[in-house]
Formats: C-alpha cells, structure tokens, sequence
C-alpha cells in the first residue's frame, strides 16, 4: 500500500515537474523574442544614422536634434519656480476637494446608516434583555 502510494506520489511530481519545465521553456522562449525585438530597435536606430535604410541620413540626424532640443525646452519650462508653485497650488486644492468629499460621504451618507443601525441594535438588547 505504501509503494503504491510513494508510486503515484512519484507519477504527479515527476509530471508537475514536466509541467514547470514546459512552462519554464515558454518563458524563456518568450523573453528570447523580446530581447530579440529590443535588439532590433537599437539596430534600426543605429542603421538610420550609417545610412544603409535611409535615404536621407543627415535629414535623421537633423530631426532627431531638433527633437532633443525640443525635451530640453520641456524641461526648462516645467522647471520654472512659478510652474512648481502652480502645480503645489493645484495639489493643494485636488487634496482639499478630495477631503472635503470624504467628509461630506461619512457624515451624510455613511453616518446615518450608523447611527440606524446603532439604535436598531440597542433596541434589540432592550428588547431581549430589558425584560
């Protein structure tokens, strides 16, 4: 009885263990196609700029300039002291109005049902040990 046990015990590990190589392989499988697809990526940047797939290489080294610039740009507006003070303001008043829905949900909506359910049970406890 214990053999047969230990047998079947064996069986179902041995095919547990098969299924988390299967899956095991799945993933490496798939994190082999997403490397391959980042590769890919840095290749056809790199490729632009030699120029073997463009016809106008200077032209992509020249938007890809302009395009840098322009995130410079973006950050020395978004750094400004008057953008950092507006945004604080602006978190500032999301906080006020968020806590002032709170407020308004507990006591209006959530406190009555409290204070109902409050009163039923207390008048149950009367009922059953009032007497």
């Amino acid at each position: 009885m214990k053999s047969e046990l230990s047998v079947n015990l064996k069986c179902v590990l041995c095919a547990t263990f098969q299924e988390f190589e299967k899956q095991l392989f799945s993933i490496r499988i798939l994190i082999f196609k997403f490397l391959q697809k980042l590769s890919r990526k840095t290749e056809s940047k790199n490729l632009r700029y030699s120029g073997k797939n463009n016809i106008y290489p200077q032209l992509a080294k020249e938007i890809d300039k302009i395009s840098e610039k322009n995130r410079g740009r973006k950050r020395e507006i978004g750094s400004d002291e008057e953008s950092v003070r507006n945004e604080r303001d602006c978190l500032k008043k999301s906080r006020r109005r968020l806590l002032s829905i709170k407020f308004f949900v507990f006591f209006f909506c959530l406190l009555p049902f409290f204070l109902s359910s409050s009163i039923f049970f207390l008048y149950l406890f009367y009922l059953t040990v009032g007497k």
